[in-house]
């Protein structure tokens, strides 16, 4: 099963798990950047959550089919159309694409991330233990128009009986679990976080006013951080030794604005860090839209478990309603 591509209009990745062991060497961990919409689509086809599949940034994206194949396209919080030989069809969904068939994904009208998943995966090159493209290190480079895309599973097996016989599918999730997670993205809750313990790096005042204000997310992001724009924080900053920083770790540059680490983030920064966002909040910080205003929740790290293990229990929920209904269909 394969595709091409026939118009890029932003990032096409190819991602997977990332690359846990290689940290201590100064490499990232890389990965998808909004990790649960990477699961969902992963899950939907009936793969693993960490199986290798596309990661689209923005959108505008135009695949040729080559041959017939199940995909499933997700992503939570973000907007964008989906059509299928120019007829739109439903996200978060299993969908059938026959060879010759044109499958499209528009530009985003919300949110950054959507994920394309196929059964089995697709097809990278293995590096350090992963297929995931992490350009800046040289692992992998981003996908461009021409390249060929192939799933490593040979032949698309057969819709099942309850299957449209036009674009679309049966296998999507349902019940609590979906409608909690839509929740997730609704409304204009702070963003909650855990507060770094060599946050007395910082002033009261500054403290103070990271609570206080409402920032703003700037043109200057990428898969290694995303920068925010707002007044400074008050008093003087400088380089610190270096110490470790993880996915959601906030930094404070020298001009005085954060920096929220991301995927791509580096093992350890110089910059003081002086919180961390709860992980049940990574990916809806991942889908935040340019000028889309934030503040932030402090919380501490026992509520910031609490509301994990609640999340993971929704998706595990939403997993296991994938598998039932997937049984039904065979």
């Amino acid at each position: 099963m394969s595709f091409v591509v026939e118009k890029l209009g932003g990032l096409l990745l190819m991602q997977g798990r990332g690359r846990w062991e290689y940290q201590h060497l100064g490499v990232p961990v890389g990965g998808p950047v909004d990790h649960v919409s990477a699961r969902l689509a992963n899950w939907i086809v009936g793969n693993e959550g960490d199986t290798s599949l596309l990661e689209i940034g923005l959108g505008g994206l135009r695949l040729r089919v080559l041959s017939d194949v199940r995909v499933a396209a997700a992503g939570i919080g973000a907007q964008a159309e989906l059509r299928i030989n120019g007829s739109a069809v439903p996200p978060g969904r299993t969908l059938w694409l026959e060879a010759g068939g044109i499958f499209e994904v528009g530009y985003l009208t919300r949110g950054r991330w959507f994920y394309l998943a196929t059964p089995g995966g697709f097809a990278g090159e293995q590096l350090l233990g992963s297929a995931s493209t992490l350009a800046r290190a040289g692992l992998g480079r981003s996908l461009a128009v021409g390249d060929v895309l192939e799933s490593t599973v040979p032949v698309a097996p057969p819709p099942g009986p309850r299957w449209k016989p036009v674009p679309g599918g049966a296998l999507a999730p349902r019940g609590a679990a979906l409608q909690w997670l839509h929740l997730q993205f609704a409304g204009d809750e702070c963003i909650r976080v855990v507060p770094d313990e060599r946050e007395d790096f910082f002033s009261d005042e500054a403290i103070a006013a990271f609570y206080e204000r409402t920032w703003s997310l700037s043109p200057q992001i990428d898969r290694m951080g995303y920068r925010l724009d707002g007044a400074p924080l008050p008093g003087e900053r400088g380089q610190i030794i270096s110490g470790g920083v993880t996915f959601g770790t906030i930094q404070v540059s020298g001009d005085g604005k954060p920096i929220i680490l991301m995927a791509d983030r580096q093992p350890t920064g110089g910059y003081p860090c002086i919180a961390h966002v709860a992980s049940v909040d990574l990916p809806r910080v991942a889908q935040l839209d340019f000028g889309e205003p934030i503040r932030f929740q402090r919380i501490s790290s026992e509520v910031a478990e609490d509301l994990l293990l609640e999340a993971e229990s929704y998706l595990a929920q939403m997993r296991e309603s994938l598998l039932l209904q997937a049984g039904e269909e065979s």
